[in-house]
């Protein structure tokens, strides 16, 4: 990645981040409502399909059972599997869910950008630069002009909200390493975006961050909040007090 890149990328996320101040993930349950009932790709926004796509890699998973493989020291290597599948279908799925790009050096960036977001078969890892991946895949239709900026809100709520959770499943599903954690049980060892785009969305809330170290007030909103989402994540990985990260 360029220095043009890396200064796009960042005000992309910033733009993200802007438009989801103050806002809950529960006011958006009635557009993920759609999903429940009869539909047809076609008639989706580019939002949704991208959240069914999500849900097709999610149902991926029961294929490659962590059992196959024992004694795997480092990270189970039944994510080889896993991401080997989605390598050899991924032109199928985005066919499926109406990605089309002409420009074929674009479209191999797209891809590229794609089967990197979900880890590293190779080191058996996921980390913070797996998750910017995918917000550049992600740039990338915006660019191509597959997501709109009044959608920006959407695409963090809803679609990065659903990320984030397949590849906290991922990582737990296949025991991934944390790639380039700079400490035990770091904060944002796995992932960082949660508590950027989740901390946007307390301003002007009454919600303390002192608070959010408190697992039964964590866990009381995290219908809500994608920052409390992240924080019981990382309890429940580490089983360790959240005081430890001196949030206020």
């Amino acid at each position: 990645m360029d220095k043009l890149e890396c200064v796009d990328i960042i005000e992309f996320i910033k733009n993200l981040n802007e438009s989801i101040k103050g806002k809950k993930l529960s006011d958006y349950n009635l557009e993920l409502k759609i999903l429940t009932e009869s539909y047809e790709i076609r008639n989706l926004n580019i939002i949704l399909k991208l959240y069914l796509l999500l849900e097709k890699i999610e149902n991926y998973l029961p294929n490659h059972d962590p059992k196959n493989f024992i004694n795997c020291r480092y990270g189970n290597k039944a994510f080889n599997t896993f991401i080997n599948q989605l390598t050899n279908e991924l032109d199928e799925i985005l066919i499926e869910y109406e990605i089309k790009i002409i420009d074929e050096n674009i479209y191999k960036k797209l891809k590229k950008h794609f089967l990197n977001s979900f880890g590293n078969n190779i080191r058996l890892d996921f980390g913070t630069g797996h998750e910017l991946e995918f917000i550049y895949f992600l740039m990338i239709l915006f660019t191509n002009n597959f997501i709109k900026q009044q959608q920006f809100d959407s695409l963090v709520l809803i679609l990065l909200n659903k990320y984030f959770e397949l590849c906290r499943k991922i990582i737990e599903r296949y025991t991934l390493e944390p790639a380039g954690t700079k400490g035990v049980w770091g904060i944002d060892d796995y992932q960082f975006l949660p508590f950027i785009f989740g901390s946007s969305q307390l301003i002007n809330t009454n919600i303390n961050p002192k608070h959010c170290m408190e697992l039964e007030f964590v866990i009381k909103y995290k219908n809500d909040y994608i920052f409390m989402r992240a924080m019981e994540y990382k309890i429940n990985v580490n089983k360790i007090n959240l005081y430890i990260y001196k949030l206020d």
